[in-house]
């Protein structure tokens, strides 16, 4: 549908539109046109299409449906290029990196000035043939994206012209609303929230489910649970029959659980809770904005002792203390419900899941409890003085001592496998990932172990004093040291990326994910941190009145503890419901 100031003339067979350019074809050179590169199965950022020339010539282009005008209108060095028909072409991307002139958005001799030129970023030199089309020997050439920076600048001042331009062509509307919704999910959030005030087609558009379903499952650290399924709709027997069949043939596409009938009488089809993704990416956002202020905290009353571990998931909270016990809290009511007993000493360190907690102590055991029943599984013995941290995964549990040793155990038959000794000060602090252990000591070592063979694997030197915390995730090390300071380490070669420098005492305790880190120090404050940038985005100084020994974080709360006794939940989620986001 073209808006006021388009034009269109129809015949018997087709409707041709014409699309004037400033932009002419030049002299000798034919029109080129898109092609899917058969060389790869899917698009990547640094090969959108090839182009194939010569096919046509002229300084106009003719589009004979409205899927050629949509073609026409994407991307336009030369007034008469269009894209070639094919079955696995991907146009959205380019769309998404191509639009340059105001050719495709306003009908007339608008000056294309405004739009910055991208032919140089755009497309690959004239001679970079890459292959042959037998008789016809057409040279095809690479068309790469523009850096980022230049095609979020593209991408800017196309939705500004979109919105503000005099006169326009609804190129969108003229598609088959697969189509559109398709192009639609490469587009931002930001700029879809543009979109949506183009036109009412467009806002129809820009509020389709799946479309912000993909913009939120595109942000790599927002995550989601999603809802068990529940029974959403009782029918008859027979109906039941049919239904069952046409879903189960096409679960794949609606990803539909069914119930298979086995009474006469009725039966329910199950399916997945639906999900408002608009909902759910407002909130999101919100939520990400307010890590940069303070937010309300809560105070949790009940050791008697200080705190020094604490873990917690979607619905409780688990902490170890100094005054020996291991206390249960309900994460939404804060109240504590259970309060475990074994240890003689201090609960160092904990780490628990669906089947089992490991608590780690100064009487020199580690203790496995059951996490239905909450009593003790078994206590391994073979430290020889205090368990500093612990961890665990499917097949190993590992532990480390002021003993200055790393041990290793089945968690299944919960024998001991292996002692792996290098450190020459107290281990503080093990995490272990995928075979691999990396542990951090008073000696100032962060140290790289593989399980299997027991050896040490690489040594990351850096920190001027002794390491107090470590977190590794198979990439990426985060290590905090008594010089103050908190480093981030390249795990395969050894490459200290980033220094973070910002606490004034010994930082104690930190944990990272995505692209947050969150640290606690001797200095009594939390500090969240960039990584990207190594900038402090927020300074929680108004919390605890002593050393902070743990912290751990959600995507909308922050837990620690502190030798003040105290655990204090930092919760920015407020009025918002975060019940599906981790």
């Amino acid at each position: 549908m073209a808006r006021a100031g388009s034009s269109s003339t129809s015949t018997s067979t087709s409707t041709s539109t014409n699309v004037k350019s400033p932009a002419t074809t030049p002299p000798n050179q034919s029109a080129p046109v898109f092609s899917v590169n058969p060389y790869s199965s899917s698009w990547s950022p640094s090969t959108v299409a090839i182009l194939k020339s010569p096919l046509r010539t002229g300084s106009s282009s003719k589009a004979s449906s409205s899927l050629d005008l949509m073609r026409c209108s994407l991307y336009s060095p030369a007034p008469n290029l269009i894209l070639q028909p094919s079955p696995a072409i991907d146009l959205a991307p380019i769309y998404a990196a191509g639009i340059r002139s105001s050719t495709m958005l306003r009908r007339g001799g608008s000056d294309s000035s405004s739009l910055l030129d991208y032919r140089t970023p755009v497309f690959g030199p004239q001679d970079s043939v890459i292959s042959t089309d037998g008789a016809s020997r057409q040279q095809q050439r690479i068309i790469t994206y523009p850096s980022p920076e230049v095609r979020k600048l593209l991408i800017d001042q196309y939705y500004d012209i979109m919105l503000r331009g005099p006169v326009f062509i609804d190129f969108l509307s003229k598609l088959p609303y697969e189509i559109a919704i398709y192009i639609l999910l490469f587009v931002d959030m930001h700029n879809l929230t543009k979109v949506a005030l183009i036109s009412r087609t467009w806002n129809q558009f820009s509020r389709d489910n799946e479309v912000w379903k993909n913009v939120y499952l595109h942000q790599k650290q927002w995550k989601v649970r999603i809802p068990p399924s529940l029974p959403r709709k009782t029918i008859p027997d027979s109906t039941a029959t049919a239904a069952a069949a046409l879903i189960a043939a096409t679960s794949s596409q609606s990803h539909e659980a069914v119930e298979t009938p086995t009474t006469a009488v009725t039966k329910q089809i199950i399916t997945p809770r639906p999900l408002n993704w608009k909902m759910l990416c407002h909130d999101r956002s919100q939520l990400e904005r307010r890590w940069t202020t303070v937010p309300p905290k809560t105070k949790l009353l009940g050791h008697t002792d200080s705190v020094y571990c604490v873990q917690f998931d979607h619905s409780k909270i688990v902490t170890g203390s100094r005054d020996q016990s291991i206390k249960f809290w309900d994460l939404h009511t804060l109240k504590c419900t259970h309060t475990l007993r074994g240890h003689s000493q201090s609960v160092l360190c904990l780490q628990f899941n669906d089947r089992i907690m490991v608590s780690g102590s100064s009487d020199n055991t580690i203790i496995v409890w059951d996490m239905q029943t909450r009593t003790i599984l078994v206590r391994l013995h073979g430290h020889t003085a205090g368990v500093l941290d612990v961890c665990f995964d499917d097949q190993y549990i590992v532990s480390c001592s002021k003993d200055t040793s790393i041990k290793v155990w089945d968690v299944k038959t919960f024998a001991l496998v292996k002692s792996m000794t290098g450190h020459r000060g107290p281990v503080n602090a093990v995490q272990l990932h995928k075979g691999q252990v990396v542990s951090a000591s008073g000696d100032g070592m962060v140290k790289l172990w593989n399980i299997g063979s027991g050896q040490c694997l690489r040594d990351f030197i850096g920190h001027d004093r002794g390491l107090a915390c470590v977190q590794f995730d198979g990439e990426t090390i985060v290590s905090g040291s008594n010089d103050k300071t908190i480093k981030i380490w390249e795990a395969r070669s050894g490459r200290c990326l980033r220094t973070l420098t910002g606490h004034t005492a010994l930082v104690r305790t930190l944990h990272f994910e995505n692209n947050r880190v969150v640290s606690g120090s001797y200095d009594h404050t939390v500090k969240v941190w960039d990584m990207t940038t190594g900038q402090c985005i927020l300074d929680l100084d108004s919390g605890h009145s002593s050393w902070v020994f743990d912290v751990q974080f959600s995507s909308s709360r922050i837990i620690s503890t502190s030798q003040d006794r105290n655990i204090i939940v930092w919760d920015f989620a407020g009025d918002l419901d975060v019940r599906l986001f981790e």
